[in-house]
């Protein structure tokens, strides 16, 4: 397991949107690299909120801190570790858990001081160390166990080393540059937890000596508000529900002054999702109930949703029954869970539609084979020629059906090249069309026939148009129940865009989509392409689709903007700049090269009957001799016997796949390996795409038309 990277929030935003659009211009082997670098970093980031979720269970570290340890033990794959905490009074440290060790070996550990070698190392070091046992009675102890190599974590919070994890392990141990961070890390999060159970205990300490000792009452009350104002966490009080005190951190989180809090009802600033939840949980409890933390969406004073860990205790507070609740502001790593959750999603449904993709490609490109072949027959019935016709222009309906849902779900390669406005919106509301039709929402399209293409990366376009019109059918759906979307195209000089201001193009593509929805009230119009923001009620949105479709447009030098009005629905304007040398261009219809002048060998490699046969059909009719396998391993044995001019091979394959077939012809008839051509009708698999990368060989797209094969042929027989 390769773990030691990341540490602190410096690492965590390493990868701002702007290195995301660095690695835009990145070669591609670099890009893999620092995506690699990325998931690494996500993994460490979901290792620390494993250990962080283990040493917040609970504020009784008699109990969670064995867990962290344990954590700790299991994602770093080490033999053995010890807990020692420090005692402030004597400076020693005395032990709180093992793992690894036999106890009978531990009675030194009960009791070491500060001068032992390994503790002195850390407390003057200030950060973790990793290297072999050393002196002093927690070295001796480790080799005299066996263990070659060990790490200790300095436990910190504000400066303060309050303990030490010390792990072990039987093998030496190689760690990479980053493995100090990620250590001191894991000892930060360990340490806060530290400080506040420690917090927690002075505060309830402080408040049961206001009973006890009435006498001592002020002081005591300005010593728990030291401690609580300085802590990072909100910490309020309330009496009957009501803010009764808040601190510095929680007036921060929630944006209100104390003024405006005290008094307030605790519930008011709770999610209406949540209240059952904390009334019962807290409000509700009996002094002396446990409770358990839970994580509750808060309100602030602008309407933010703020996600909060919270947790709380009975207590007596100016000689009257109250509740201590102590929060922490989780919404940052919530988001880092969302999106992680999202990117899984997203690569799960590319895997779902590879696979039903790659299921309908083979019959698609039989019935689109065999219905040109029929058509070019002549003395054809009328009726005949119809029907023909119509399956013909079906199966290209489909073809393009499947082409799109592959294009959204391929993996962006963050490519560009010169993208038909027009036709990308086409094709993008061909994937919403059932949706669009069976919910009785009536699409106008008013299109500028006019408009030049312009240098874009097609599939993030294709996504941004994608955001807009479900948002907007959505809209509409809970209005109304139907809806009309209206999109506009239309060209642009600088003066009539709002995006004038940027230089390097004198005119612009403009694209519209207005619904007659609800529109966007005044109050939030303002937020909508704030990252994670979102109206939608929980599970339904993550509030992702507007932030990353405006970094999209802005990558691509333009602007994405909104027209509402309640009650007279919403225009989302997307404006484009037009390259000025690429607007005239235009890409001339490729002619198909003249058929060869004599006749070849072919090898077809096909585990479809049908289509394979159609295959043959098609290179007869080009005047070549055909051979045939159904399987890898009849290929490979054809080519024992002899050569051919060209192999045409299927890619995926059961048995030996069209790769492994490439592999074993490289190694035993290389000269043959620049005469193959493959098909495939799944470009999404990441596998397929690196080979196809690596070897720089022709493919065939499934499901193709007549021409598509016969142009390939023409073109490398000629």
């Amino acid at each position: 397991m390769r773990m030691p990277v990341v540490g602190g929030s410096e690492r965590m935003n390493a990868h701002s949107p702007s290195d995301a659009r660095a690695l835009l211009h990145e070669p591609h082997e670099r890009i893999l690299r620092r995506a690699g670098r990325l998931l690494e970093q996500n993994k460490q980031l979901v290792a620390l909120n494993a250990i962080a979720t283990a040493v917040n269970q609970s504020l009784d570290v008699n109990r969670t801190l064995p867990l962290a340890l344990d954590q700790v033990l299991r994602l770093l794959e080490l033999d053995a570790g010890i807990i020692l905490l420090r005692d402030f009074p004597s400076d020693a440290f005395r032990l709180l858990a093992h793992r690894g060790l036999q106890a009978t070996t531990l009675a030194p550990l009960q009791h070491v001081g500060p001068q032992d070698a390994v503790l002195s190392r850390v407390l003057s070091q200030r950060t973790s160390v990793i290297g072999e046992p050393m002196e002093g009675v927690i070295g001796r102890l480790l080799r005299r166990e066996g263990f070659r190599f060990h790490a200790l974590i300095p436990l910190k919070s504000k400066g303060n080393i309050l303990g030490v994890f010390v792990l072990a392990h039987r093998r030496p141990r190689e760690w990479d540059a980053d493995a100090h961070q990620f250590l001191d890390s894991v000892g930060n999060i360990i340490g806060v937890a530290l400080e506040n159970a420690s917090l927690y205990r002075e505060v309830s300490n402080l408040l049961e000596a206001t009973r006890e000792q009435a006498e001592r009452l002020h002081h005591s009350e300005q010593q728990l508000r030291a401690i609580i104002e300085s802590a990072a966490d909100a910490v309020a009080i309330l009496q009957q529900g009501r803010f009764r005190y808040c601190n510095t951190s929680g007036l921060k989180m929630l944006g209100y002054s104390a003024e405006e809090i005290t008094a307030r009802d605790f519930l008011d600033l709770v999610r209406d999702d949540y209240r059952e939840l904390v009334r019962t949980q807290y409000l509700l409890r009996k002094p002396g109930e446990p409770s358990t933390p839970h994580d509750v969406v808060l309100i602030g004073k602008d309407g933010r949703h703020i996600f909060v860990n919270i947790n709380a205790c009975a207590i007596e507070y100016e000689g009257q029954p109250s509740l201590l609740v102590i929060a922490r502001d989780v919404s940052e790593a919530k988001a880092l869970r969302e999106q992680i959750l999202q990117s899984e999603k997203m690569a799960a449904l590319g895997q779902l539609i590879s696979g039903v993709a790659h299921e309908l490609n083979n019959p698609l490109a039989i019935i689109i084979g065999y219905s040109e072949l029929m058509r070019v027959e002549p003395d054809l019935p009328p009726a005949l020629a119809s029907g023909l016709n119509a399956i013909y222009e079906a199966a290209l309906r489909a073809r393009r059906i499947v082409q799109n849902l592959l294009t959204f779900a391929r993996p962006k390669q963050h490519a560009r090249s010169l993208v038909k406005i027009n036709d990308l919106i086409e094709g993008t509301l061909a994937l919403r069309a059932y949706h669009l039709r069976v919910n009785n929402i009536e699409v106008i399209k008013e299109f500028d026939p006019n408009l030049p293409p312009i240098p874009a990366d097609g599939s993030q376009l294709q996504q941004v148009l994608l955001n807009l019109i479900i948002n907007a059918e959505q809209a509409m759906l809970e209005a109304h129940g139907r809806g009309r979307l209206t999109i506009r195209t239309q060209c642009l000089s600088p003066s009539e865009s709002r995006a004038h201001s940027r230089q390097g193009s004198e005119s612009w593509i403009r694209i519209a989509i207005a619904d007659d929805g609800p529109g966007i009230p005044e109050a939030i119009i303002h937020r909508i392409f704030e990252p994670f923001f979102t109206t939608k009620p929980v599970g339904q949105g993550t509030g992702l689709g507007l932030s990353i479709s405006h970094s999209i447009v802005q990558e691509h030098g333009g602007r994405l903007y909104v027209r509402s009005r309640p009650g007279q629905g919403a225009t989302f304007i997307v404006e484009l700049p037009i390259d000025q040398d690429d607007a005239g261009h235009v890409e001339p219809a490729p002619t198909l090269p003249p058929p060869s002048s004599s006749a070849r060998s072919l090898l077809l490699v096909e585990d479809e009957p049908a289509l394979l046969d159609l295959i043959k059909k098609l290179v007869e009719a080009e005047g070549h001799h055909t051979d045939t396998a159904s399987d890898g391993f009849q290929a490979l044995e054809k080519l024992r016997h002899r050569t051919y001019d060209l192999i045409l091979c299927d890619l995926k394959m059961p048995g030996l796949s069209g790769q492994e077939v490439y592999e074993e012809i490289a190694e035993k008839w290389p000269e043959m390996r620049e005469r193959m051509i493959f098909l495939t009708g799944d470009l999404v698999d990441p596998r397929t795409r690196a080979f196809l990368d690596r070897i720089q060989r022709p493919v065939i797209e499934k499901p193709f038309q007549v021409e598509d094969l016969v142009r390939v042929l023409r073109e490398h027989l000629g």
